[in-house]
C-alpha cells in the first residue's frame, strides 16, 4: 500500500556513448551501479533492475515499513553526491549528470518472490509516475511528487517546482529536495544528517519493529493462553 519508487538516469549518456570508448563506458557505468547497489542495500531498499543507464529501486517492499519514503530520499541524496564527486574525473563533466525521480504510493508485485530467489518485479501507477517524474525532472536534483513530499517534508528542505501532467492522472505537484533541515543536519549545513535526524528515523523504525512483534505474537501464541496473551 505504501512503497516508494526511485528511477535514476545518467543525463547525456547517449551523447557520451557515441564518442567515448565503449568498453570503458560500460566499466564506468558498472562501477556507478555497483555503488548504487551498496547504497540501497544499506537503507534496506530493493533493487528492481538496471537497464542501460537507468537504475530502478523501491523501498517498502517486499517487507512493508513506514520509513521507506525517507530512506529512498536518503539513498537518492547519496547517489547524487557520489556522481557529483566522480564526474570531476571526466573531461566531459556535463555527460555524467544524474536525474532522479521519486514517487510514493501502492504497487503490485509478484509477491511469491518474498521467500525465493526469483527477481522481484513491480508495476502500477506508482511506478509509471516515478518514471515520469525522472523523465521530466530537473538535472542534478532529487525530484519528488507531492505525495512523497508530504511524507518527508519534516526531514528535508523542499522547493516547490510546479505541476507535471500525467496521463489519466491530471497534474501532479513536483518538488525538489534541497537538503536536510538545518536542525537535522551536521553544523546546520543541510548536507549530512546529524544524530537528531538518525534518532527521529530510529523511532519510526521502532514503531515498525513493535508492529512486527505484535503480529508475530498474534499469529503464533497458543490459543489456550488466557492470561499471557497478546492483550497482556
Amino acid at each position: 500500500r505504501m512503497a516508494t519508487v526511485l528511477f535514476s538516469d545518467v543525463h547525456g549518456f547517449s551523447n557520451i556513448s557515441k564518442t567515448d570508448n565503449a568498453e570503458q563506458l560500460i566499466d564506468d557505468l558498472d562501477r556507478f551501479f555497483y555503488h548504487f547497489d551498496e547504497v540501497v542495500k544499506r537503507f534496506h531498499i530493493e533493487k528492481i533492475k538496471s537497464v542501460g543507464d537507468i537504475y530502478m529501486c523501491a523501498g517498502g517492499i517486499p517487507q512493508k515499513n513506514r520509513t521507506n519514503p525517507i530512506e529512498v530520499v536518503l539513498a537518492a541524496f547519496e547517489m547524487y553526491q557520489y556522481m557529483q564527486s566522480i564526474k570531476l574525473q571526466y573531461e566531459d563533466k556535463q555527460g555524467w549528470n544524474l536525474r532522479i525521480g521519486i514517487h510514493t504510493g501502492p504497487v503490485f508485485c509478484n509477491s511469491n518472490t518474498v521467500n525465493s530467489k526469483k527477481k522481484l518485479e513491480i508495476w502500477g501507477d506508482t511506478v509509471n509516475i516515478a518514471s515520469r517524474m525522472e523523465a521530466s525532472g530537473q538535472i542534478n536534483k532529487v525530484n519528488i511528487t507531492g505525495m512523497t513530499y508530504e511524507l518527508v517534508k519534516d526531514y528535508f528542505v523542499c522547493q516547490y517546482w510546479g505541476k507535471m501532467p500525467v496521463k489519466y492522472k491530471g497534474e501532479i505537484d513536483m518538488y525538489l529536495i534541497e537538503g536536510f533541515r538545518p536542525h537535522l543536519s551536521i553544523n546546520g549545513l543541510g548536507v549530512k544528517p546529524n544524530q537528531a535526524f538518525r534518532t527521529r528515523l530510529g523511532l519510526i523504525r521502532f514503531d515498525d519493529l513493535e508492529e512486527t512483534v505484535l503480529n508475530m505474537l498474534e499469529e503464533k501464541l497458543p490459543k489456550n493462553l488466557y492470561y499471557h496473551n497478546l492483550k497482556h
